[in-house]
């Protein structure tokens, strides 16, 4: 998967970042394995076809989206043109802003469950699960949070250490440090990447 540093011409309407042929091949469809990339790409032409005072907002809102997260959406937020620093807390406060809504609202929603089964736990764990599990064991809540957006996104990490037992409070306050730290560590990365090649 390939970003590249977005440079502003007399206000382009997007910006390709692909070539078109490879991404699409003769027939003109978009092979499986290249899905994510796709994906990726079209995000940051959708924060470079903002107007340039609102793009962080652009950030913020891919930011919310489960894989995305602080740590993609800062890099595509640098790449599409987005001061280092804003694109870090954009896309830093939309995945907050989600991580919070996922542990509120799952609480909720596993509440309404286990009344509905007259407060029967549900036994069978998702492998997901099972590995967050694994880990809050090993490492801790803090440890778990901090590597989980490896495994997973950290709205799904957050939520399933809850329902494995742990406090929600301590899980919410060491996501969001997972969260905060990943977008410095990636923002300033793809910054340095791109300074390095000249495309800063």
């Amino acid at each position: 998967m390939t970003l590249r540093r977005y440079r502003r011409p007399a206000r382009a309407a997007k910006v390709e970042t692909v070539n078109e042929t490879t991404r699409t091949g003769r027939t003109g469809r978009t092979p499986e394995g290249n899905v994510m990339q796709d994906f990726i790409v079209n995000l940051q032409n959708f924060v470079t076809a903002l107007p340039e005072a609102v793009q962080f907002l652009g950030v913020f809102l891919i930011g919310l989206i489960p894989f995305v997260e602080s740590h993609l959406g800062s890099v595509i937020g640098v790449a599409a043109g987005v001061p280092m620093p804003l694109a870090v807390l954009a896309a830093t406060v939309g995945n907050t802003i989600s991580v919070l809504a996922f542990v509120f609202v799952g609480a909720k929603v596993r509440g309404a469950f286990r009344r509905g089964r007259g407060g029967a736990e549900e036994k069978r764990e998702g492998r997901g699960r099972s590995r967050v599990k694994e880990n809050m064991e090993r490492f801790g809540v803090p440890g778990a949070s901090l590597i989980g957006p490896v495994l997973l996104p950290s709205q799904f990490t957050s939520t399933a250490l809850v329902g494995a037992g742990a406090h929600r409070g301590t899980v919410v306050a060491w996501t969001l440090v997972a969260v905060a730290l990943w977008g410095v560590i990636s923002g300033g990365a793809a910054a340095g990447l791109f300074g390095a090649t000249g495309l800063a």
